[in-house]
């Protein structure tokens, strides 16, 4: 991937507000360092970290990210129903057109009317059986059916996201976006959250001074999906490449890396109709494919891509389940943090 094989001599001069690196004579805090491909669902770990550890989001961002969800369900099913002739056809060319009309970019004028509109047009068959084979195609997240359930809901002008809505939002990260938090009582980390797609990857290098861990995050159930930035790519073998780059980097020879293996959820429901085999002829579970046999096989082929001496501590996630996001940070990581400033007091 080629996003840190080489370690620049003038990483001191970096600014934290930019990157993440620490001024002369500031505070000793812990830096994790939050990585995975675009979608894989760090973003969504950031915000469980900040709904936890830190303040939460106020009635401005609020209102902020309700514009953003509703981009996600407009962009959404106007993409679905571009797909519907040849996953689902429908013979409602009224909606068709109507959904065609519709602007890519929020805000959106008569909000109340485009609700409806969705809500109409997802009832149809065919559109739930296009949006079955969403695999094939492309769309900004793969559990948009949580808003479009309740379309006339959310689409509204005083709409103001739940903290179960936030997290199900869809948001391409660019730059780096970070934040101070604290477990317990003593122990402050700064989480950086760096834009996952190709594009953005260029910027990491910045970030990559004193880090006390790397969390890295990979969709699992993205095993039958084709990367967005050039539609041939396999997502999990572009997670695999990307991992192998960072774990293997000079930066991180002897820092602990923690493995999200994420969206744990998508992935049982998605075995049921769409055996793993298919995409990795490789995998040959003795006894039948099970998700069980998914998940030892995935944990594994990202093991074998560690080269250094280390453990890489794997966790099967789902990041919008606050249960599991909470566990990693409450034993793996703060264990890890604990260690640390231990060994920075001797």
């Amino acid at each position: 991937m080629g996003c840190c094989n080489q370690k620049p001599t003038d990483a001191r001069q970096a600014n934290i507000s930019q990157d993440g690196g620490e001024k002369p004579n500031e505070e000793k805090i812990f830096k994790l360092l939050l990585l995975g491909a675009g979608g894989s669902g760090k973003s969504t770990v950031f915000r469980q970290v900040r709904i936890m550890f830190g303040e939460g989001y106020d009635d401005d961002e609020r209102q902020t990210l309700a514009l953003t969800i509703h981009q996600n369900m407009v962009e959404s099913i106007k993409r679905i129903v571009d797909a519907s002739p040849k996953y689902g056809p429908i013979d409602r060319a009224d909606l068709v057109a109507k959904v065609n009309k519709l602007p890519y970019d929020a805000p959106f004028k008569d909000i109340k009317a485009i609700g409806d509109l969705i809500a109409e047009v997802w009832a149809l068959d065919g559109i739930k059986k296009t949006y079955a084979q969403r695999s094939k195609y492309q769309l900004p997240t793969d559990i948009i059916h949580y808003f479009f359930a309740k379309a006339t809901d959310v689409m509204k002008e005083d709409y103001k996201p739940t903290d179960e809505d936030l997290l199900r939002c869809r948001i391409h990260s660019t730059g780096v976006k970070q934040e101070k938090f604290q477990l317990g009582d003593d122990v402050k980390f700064h989480l950086l959250d760096v834009g996952g797609q190709r594009n953005e990857r260029k910027k990491w290098v910045r970030c990559f001074e004193n880090v006390t861990a790397v969390l890295y995050v990979v969709a699992i159930s993205e095993y039958d999906q084709l990367c967005y930035e050039d539609n041939e790519t396999n997502r999990v073998q572009e997670a695999l490449d990307l991992f192998e780059d960072i774990t293997n980097s000079e930066w991180f020879a002897d820092t602990p890396i923690i493995l999200f293996l994420n969206k744990k959820d998508l992935l049982a429901e998605k075995l049921k109709t769409q055996p793993l085999k298919d995409f990795f002829t490789e995998y040959k579970p003795a006894s039948g494919e099970t998700y069980e046999s998914a998940i030892t096989f995935l944990k594994n082929e990202f093991d074998e891509r560690n080269q250094q001496d280390r453990e890489i501590i794997s966790q099967v996630t789902c990041a919008t389940n606050a249960a599991d996001v909470k566990d990693v940070f409450l034993t793996h990581i703060k264990n890890i943090l604990v260690k640390k400033k231990g060994e920075r007091v001797m």
